[in-house]
């Protein structure tokens, strides 16, 4: 019988998507030897294309606090996923991640399994399998409006403390103005109705599991405008990253 190893995560959207590449990669080096879990609190949808079976922060000891990276109770290995868990050691106090510090924490999370650590950050950064959603409503959305390019604006409310601007309305009102020639696709929706502005709200049925499907449009969008919420980070995955006719807009607090 196989023993068992939990990935598990006490915050948000965004803070499970920046390493599934390597709990994906883990998964494959580790298949013969254990059976993945991954306990977290969001939407199933979040780590659905991910060869783990979903729990709950509620399945995860309550002696493992979001500060432990490691633990081995019971035989069962647990693997904490938020980056958030290195502050001190590959990010300093109240620091912010991106893909460099990611990848180290991660390094380490490597050695600590006895696998021998990625070579390469950029190899590593966000891609979901696709084969696992219903694109239907995207692919259909796409055909329907490619005679304009579109912008992706990422306007939801974030749910940490990177940004705070409120939900961009009447920047969207502006830009879709003074731009009749481009679509405007609206990831959180406003009272703002215009033949050039559509909202993922609509095609995806609501905000709850539509993450996966932003990201998927993203690969799309000349230009993705954000904060540091889940859509945006959603949209920072491997094939935007690769795409230099991409352009990202960010408002932040922080370079980092």
């Amino acid at each position: 019988m196989k023993r068992k190893l939990v990935f598990f995560n006490h915050w948000r959207n965004g803070d499970t998507f920046l390493n599934r590449t390597y709990v994906r990669d883990i998964c494959s080096k580790l298949y013969n030897e254990r059976d993945f879990y991954y306990a977290h609190n969001n939407h199933e949808s979040i780590t659905q294309d991910l060869p783990c079976k979903k729990l709950t922060i509620a399945d995860v000891p309550e002696g493992l606090t979001f500060w432990h990276k490691f633990a081995n109770p019971n035989d069962t290995l647990y693997v904490n996923t938020w980056i958030g868990c290195w502050i001190g050691v590959h990010m300093g106090e109240k620091d912010h991640a991106n893909f460099i510090t990611v990848y180290k924490a991660w390094c380490d999370i490597y050695r600590m399994l006895n696998l021998e650590p990625p070579t390469d950050y950029y190899e590593f950064l966000p891609q979901l399998d696709l084969d696992h959603f219903n694109l239907k409503p995207a692919t259909k959305w796409l055909d329907e409006h490619e005679d304009k390019p579109f912008v992706l604006i990422c306007n939801g409310k974030q749910q940490s403390e990177q940004s705070d601007m409120g939900n961009m309305r009447r920047i969207i009102d502006l830009v879709s103005n003074d731009y009749p020639d481009y679509n405007f696709l609206v990831c959180d929706k406003l009272n703002l109705e215009k033949k050039n502005v559509f909202y993922t709200d609509d095609l995806f049925g609501g905000p709850t599991g539509n993450l996966p499907h932003i990201s998927y449009m993203s690969n799309f969008s000349k230009l993705i405008i954000g904060k540091n919420s889940g859509p945006f980070t959603f949209a920072h995955n491997f094939l935007n990253n690769s795409n230099p006719d991409q352009t990202f807009l960010c408002f932040n607090k922080n370079m980092k």
